[in-house]
């Protein structure tokens, strides 16, 4: 990867295409637009993550964009070697480049090998990697922390880390304790006197989550829900229609249920009405099923959300006086209400000419 370094925005290039630059005054990367086609195309949404990479707002002008870099790597390259005998604007640096990973990786190899002879041991990468996972496991009894820091995995991690998340300070420490505690007892092997060993130092700090992304972050949770709760008003405030308002109704209550409650769905997205206890708040729910619906669950809605859904019914009594009599969305509605039935859905999408759609992964996304 080559990386160009200018001191500010007004000496990069503004016709190279496929520019990767680094701005040291404004620190912040120049993205290259191809085409005002593709300007276009991008909206409100994309230009906001774009511009707030690395938690600073950035600024978009003529055919490109300055992102704002992250603090660690910002940090890296302000230690980068200046090229001599270069001009100050167009310096060039190599981020691994591709002629050196041979010899590094035969140099690190070498060096194991001789303190291998010199010590009479047999480490390898692996093994030093096994051991740091044993060491990790005995101090946290956690699997997916040491497999998260060391690599080594298995089936109980692989399926575990798909719902887990952790922070990268949390990480960086259990490292570290694991390192000085292997250190304490190998020191006996390895004849090496214990005040020669080293402080053990991060150079730069780890602030991010780690793991996997299905596990879902409260900041994440509450700019969602916002967004819904403003769709919905703007669907109120705007529309002709009752459809508009139905759908961000429903798109806002079926995000709440799956927050509240983990439903993973396969087919149907939601509960049906006869399987909710109004009293206890208690539901049966059967996600990732079969039809004989053997893996039968029971979770539980806040009390505030039994509310919620208590007003959804009402909403759907008024909702039945401005459609159609005998039309499939009014007869649906009226078989919901006045008999709970297995058949009838509880939430769904109005579609054209009083039409619905059910409430699925699919017709969620589409929505949404």
């Amino acid at each position: 990867l080559e990386l160009r370094i200018y001191t500010s925005i007004d000496e990069a290039p503004r016709s190279d295409e496929g520019l990767v630059a680094y701005i040291r005054e404004e620190d912040g990367f120049v993205l290259s637009i191809p085409s005002s086609k593709w300007r276009r195309r991008l909206s409100e949404n994309d230009r906001f993550l774009l511009e707030n990479i690395g938690g600073a707002t950035g600024t978009a002008s003529g055919g490109r964009i300055v992102v704002k870099s992250p603090v660690r790597f910002q940090r890296y390259i302000n230690t980068l070697e200046k090229n001599k005998g270069q001009p100050g604007n167009n310096r060039r640096h190599y981020l691994f480049p591709q002629k050196l990973q041979d010899s590094i990786v035969t140099r690190l190899k070498r060096v194991i090998a001789e303190k291998n002879r010199e010590e009479d041991l047999r480490l390898t990468p692996l093994r030093i990697s096994q051991a740091m996972f044993d060491e990790i496991s005995m101090l946290t009894t956690d699997w997916v922390d040491a497999s998260l820091l060391t690599g080594q995995t298995f089936t109980t991690t692989e399926v575990s880390a798909h719902y887990y998340t952790v922070s990268g300070t949390y990480l960086e420490q259990v490292y570290h304790q694991a390192a000085a505690s292997l250190r304490e007892r190998l020191y006996s092997y390895l004849k090496i006197p214990r005040n020669k060993g080293q402080e053990i130092t991060q150079d730069y700090p780890n602030l991010g989550d780690h793991g996997s992304k299905l596990n879902v972050k409260p900041q994440l949770v509450k700019e969602l829900v916002k967004h819904f709760k403003h769709q919905l008003r703007s669907a109120v405030r705007n529309s002709t229609g009752v459809a508009e308002v139905h759908n961000a109704f429903v798109v806002y209550i079926a995000f709440w249920i799956l927050f509240s409650t983990g439903y993973r769905a396969v087919n149907d997205l939601i509960f049906r009405i006869n399987e909710v206890d109004w009293k206890s708040g208690f539901i049966v729910i059967s996600d990732k099923d079969n039809n004989d619906q053997s893996n039968s669950r029971i979770a539980w809605l806040p009390p505030t959300l039994l509310k919620q859904v208590r007003l959804y019914m009402e909403h759907l009594a008024v909702l039945q006086t401005k459609v159609p009599y005998g039309t499939t969305l009014w007869n649906s509605i009226d078989q919901l209400r006045r008999a709970p039935n297995p058949d009838a859905a509880l939430m769904f999408f109005i579609r054209d000419e009083n039409s619905i759609a059910r409430l699925t992964p699919e017709s969620l996304r589409a929505q949404v």
